[in-house]
């Protein structure tokens, strides 16, 4: 990765936090804590300049950041609020330093795509302040020009950093990301047990990130987007009814592998070409799934798998159309000769999975089916 050397990135940790009521910085969150997480977030993304502001409990967060090797800036007026921490971080700033991310430590769940984002729009994008937005919301990290350390140095007016940016009349880039994280805080108890909660499903995108990538990043055309929506409903259903009967299934990984497997569709080979845009936005897990959509092997002895749901809702869907599993296989593509065995193993294998399934249901899919009223409500609104 080539390392973008004149861009730095600031982390604001010289808070009080006051209504968290516990030092936001060191928190734990998942393997490591809060701190830690924004700075690996950049130190992931290429960037190799990254400074952390710090004021309150400064002893205590000093010798963390010194074994992860950041350089660590004092603010002495952080009770007077953010925007100090934002000053005291530009002030530290080498004239060779062309932007900066800014990054309140309370936002540490941001994907390192967005980050990346970022970078390839300050590169391609002429601008003086590159907002991330999700779904049209600006959220953290912007990456600003230094064109305004200057000015913003001494600066000292009312409403912090976006009042400022405002009177400086910046040309803007807003820069669309699959990240929903963007937009979440964590001031109080109840945001840290939320972030805790997230961090659980942060290996899959959610129901609106999915969003995002079908409409706005991938931007697959209608049918594709009407049918893997229904794909995705189907897939839902199924595995919220084995759950049911003591099935161990990840609903977040099916219905997200459910809505992105043709991400692709316009491709050769589309499945392998979806899961390899998933493993470049770092969902291997997922990409895996969706590289099985087309045919997946039951194994007998084996509980029933993501990929199994995700490979026979995906067959029992023409268009946005429920049908039985036989004609999906009806299609005209078939009728050549040379891929009647390739049919007849795929067909053969999804009647497997289908039964499989059945057993451990006790009824027929296609009275599951009929009976959800859930089927004529859009999973993406």
């Amino acid at each position: 990765m080539t390392q973008p050397d004149d861009i730095a990135a600031l982390v604001l940790a010289a808070g009080l936090s006051s209504r968290m009521k516990r030092f936001k910085p060191l928190l734990p969150l998942g393997p490591t804590t809060v701190v830690e997480r924004c700075v690996k977030l950049f130190r992931d993304a290429g960037i190799c300049d990254i400074r952390v502001v710090v004021g309150h409990r400064a002893d205590d967060l000093i010798p963390h950041l010194e074994r992860l090797g950041v350089r660590w800036i004092v603010n002495n007026r952080f009770q007077e609020g953010m925007f100090s921490s934002v000053q005291a971080g530009a002030h530290d700033l080498e004239s060779s330093r062309k932007a900066f991310f800014m990054l309140p430590v309370d936002i540490p769940l941001i994907r390192k795509t967005t980050v990346l984002d970022l970078l390839q729009a300050f590169r391609t994008e002429e601008g003086d302040v590159w907002h991330p937005t999700f779904m049209g919301r600006r959220g953290h990290p912007p990456l600003i020009s230094t064109k305004f350390r200057s000015a913003l140095l001494v600066w000292g007016g009312e409403g912090g950093l976006r009042a400022f940016l405002a009177e400086q009349h910046p040309r803007t880039v807003d820069v669309e990301v699959a990240d929903e994280h963007i937009l979440i805080d964590m001031d109080s108890p109840e945001h840290y047990k939320a972030a805790l909660a997230k961090l659980t499903e942060y290996d899959f995108p959610s129901n609106s990130e999915c969003k995002v990538l079908l409409t706005r990043k991938i931007r697959v055309d209608s049918h594709t987007l009407a049918h893997s929506m229904k794909v995705a409903q189907v897939a839902v259903l199924l595995a919220r009814a084995l759950n049911e009967r003591n099935c161990s299934l990840n609903m977040k990984l099916i219905e997200a592998a459910a809505l992105l497997h043709d991400i692709a569709k316009d491709r050769p080979n589309h499945a392998e070409e979806a899961a390899k845009i998933l493993r470049e936005l770092g969902y291997d897990t997922l990409g895996w799934v969706v590289s099985l959509h087309m045919d997946v092997r039951p194994t007998p002895e084996e509980p029933i798998s993501p990929q199994e749901i995700v490979c026979l809702a995906d067959k029992i869907v023409q268009d946005d159309r429920i049908v039985a599993v036989e004609e999906r296989f009806k299609d005209k593509l078939w009728e050549k000769s040379h891929l009647a065995a390739a049919q007849d193993r795929r067909l053969l294998n999804i009647l497997n999975i289908k039964g499989r399934i059945e057993k451990t249901l006790g009824t027929p899919i296609e009275n599951l089916l009929s009976s959800a009223p859930s089927l004529v409500n859009e999973l993406i609104r």
